[in-house]
This record gives structure tokens, C-alpha cells and sequence, in this order.
């Protein structure tokens, strides 16, 4: 209830999964991953939360930041997912890879604790792009729009782990 309510507090324009009780509940019942939730406050009061999902397979351990929330936000929000990064980093240096895709992390805060943008050199050598592929099921006019949002802008979109994950 505390994930549901940090997404009640920044919700962005762009296409994503609504982050209510029920979705969160859904998606962190997969049995191949450990889930743990992080989460920062102010003066006793949330301001952001992490989700992280952490396997094991072929000996090789990858920890992912899932979910941040709120998705949107301000200079609270953005001090609360400093510290929770702090915590994350150390809780799980051991981890081979400590990964993060989406768009609610600023790229600032993800520098600061030493993440890398993969597609960009020395990563973008070994690693290959994430393709999101949506078809058009409409004919006529307003065809890849949606709510304002025109779907064949990358802008349109705010998805993270939580909806891309489909390991």
C-alpha cells in the first residue's frame, strides 16, 4: 500500500502500467526472482521508494532497481532516491550486475552512484538495445494516438523494469 501510494503521488504522462495494490501485489509474485522494497522519508512522511529483484542463474547474480516511484517528482523525491540508491549500491555490491531501465531515476542521481548508460562506450560494445515494438490494431484517422500521446514518440512512454521484465 505504501509502492501504491508513492505512485499516487507522482504519476507521469507517458504509457505505463498503473502502479495500484493489485498490479503490485501481481508483479512481484514471480517465483524466479527476490523481491525487496526500499523506501525514504521526510520528516516521517514517504517520498520515494525502490523495488529490487535480485536471481541467481548460471552462477552469475543480477539485481535490477524494478521499480522506482513516484515516477514523477520533485527535489524530495529525488533526495529520497539518493539514499535508498546508498543503501541499494551497498546492499548489493556483491551482485555481478546492478541494472537499471527506465525513466523515474534521474540520470544524475544514477551517476552519482556509478551507473552507466549502456549505450554509450564501454557498455554499448557489449551490450545490445531493448526494442519496444507496439502495432496499430485502429484504421483511419488518429491511428498511434492515444489519450494525446502519439506511441511512435519515445517520450510517450515511461516504462521501467516493472512492465519490461518479462523474464
Amino acid at each position: 500500500s505504501r509502492l501504491a501510494s508513492l505512485y499516487e503521488r507522482g504519476v507521469p504522462d507517458g504509457v505505463h502500467a498503473v502502479r495500484d495494490a493489485e498490479f503490485l501485489e501481481w508483479r512481484y509474485q514471480n517465483p524466479d526472482w527476490r523481491y525487496e522494497a526500499y523506501t525514504a522519508a521526510m520528516a516521517g512522511d514517504p517520498v520515494a521508494g525502490v523495488v529490487t529483484g535480485t536471481q541467481t542463474e548460471d552462477g552469475v547474480t543480477t539485481t535490477n532497481l524494478v521499480d522506482a516511484l513516484p515516477l514523477a517528482g520533485g527535489r524530495d523525491r529525488d533526495a529520497g532516491l539518493h539514499e535508498i540508491l546508498r543503501t541499494v549500491t551497498d546492499a548489493y555490491a556483491d551482485s555481478d550486475l546492478l541494472a537499471y531501465n527506465g525513466t523515474a531515476i534521474p540520470e544524475s542521481v544514477l551517476r552519482a552512484h556509478g551507473f552507466h548508460y549502456d549505450g554509450s562506450a564501454p557498455l554499448s560494445r557489449v551490450t545490445s538495445p531493448t526494442k519496444l515494438v507496439a502495432y496499430d490494431i485502429t484504421s483511419g484517422d488518429g491511428a498511434w494516438c492515444t489519450g494525446g500521446l502519439d506511441l511512435r514518440d519515445s517520450s510517450s512512454w515511461a516504462l521501467s523494469y516493472a512492465e519490461l521484465d518479462a523474464r
